[in-house]
């Protein structure tokens, strides 16, 4: 599934895949922002062929909703509201588009389904703080192999083992607590179906946290 090592990482070529939605955003008169996650893994990947979303981050409220308001203004179609208010999905779907951003629609060159607007603050049922840099934001991920961004300024930032998991298909956790147990059990599940691993030391530590997360839901529930 994996390619050369070269391919992976070839971040000249994520950069012109991900140009027009970085001008898309920037028509909106917001100047910094960053695509991270899942995007970024699944270029360096499949070259982004995989069915996903594209998860667009900001740095703060304001900026965020600018740019929701110019998307709904241009006639994009809202799909649905982030959870704890993180931001809004957009569609694209083809019949979803104004004509002028059709290039971005599904089918043609790009894959992405969804486009997430969002400002991030992590997993976590505590944690309410927004992330103001792709670092802060991608430092709150829960997998190394998602821990990859692109700025608007055209930075790359990622993990220090962000290249070597990745091309090696390995699965590495962040210890993380209070996160959402059916989400964690899809995602995993999701990477093994795609052939990523899992060892000993990180799947234990999944468990744990799986445990910490289910003793915090049940806490909130007796409260």
């Amino acid at each position: 599934m994996v390619g050369a090592l070269t391919k992976i990482m070839d971040i000249k070529g994520l950069k012109q895949h991900l140009t027009p939605f970085i001008n898309l955003i920037k028509d909106s008169g917001v100047e910094y922002f960053w695509i991270a996650g899942g995007a970024i893994r699944d270029y360096f990947v499949t070259g982004g062929t995989t069915p996903k979303d594209i998860d667009i981050w900001f740095p703060d409220i304001e900026s965020r909703n600018a740019v929701i308001k110019y998307l709904k203004l241009c006639e994009f179609k809202s799909k649905k509201l982030l959870p704890r208010d993180r931001g809004e999905t957009f569609s694209l779907i083809k019949k979803s588009l104004p004509e002028k951003y059709i290039h971005l629609a599904k089918g043609s060159k790009y894959s992405y389904h969804l486009m997430d607007i969002g400002t991030w603050d992590g997993l976590s049922g505590e944690c309410h703080t927004l992330t103001k840099t792709p670092q802060e934001c991608i430092d709150k991920f829960a997998y190394t192999i998602e821990m990859g961004a692109l700025d608007s300024s055209y930075n790359f930032i990622c993990h220090p083992d962000y290249e070597h998991h990745i091309s090696k298909n390995i699965l590495v956790i962040k210890a993380k607590q209070d996160s959402f147990p059916r989400a964690d059990n899809r995602r995993l599940l999701k990477y093994i179906d795609d052939g990523f691993t899992i060892d000993q030391e990180n799947l234990l530590l999944w468990l744990e946290n799986q445990e910490a997360s289910f003793e915090y839901r049940r806490r909130l529930k007796n409260k």
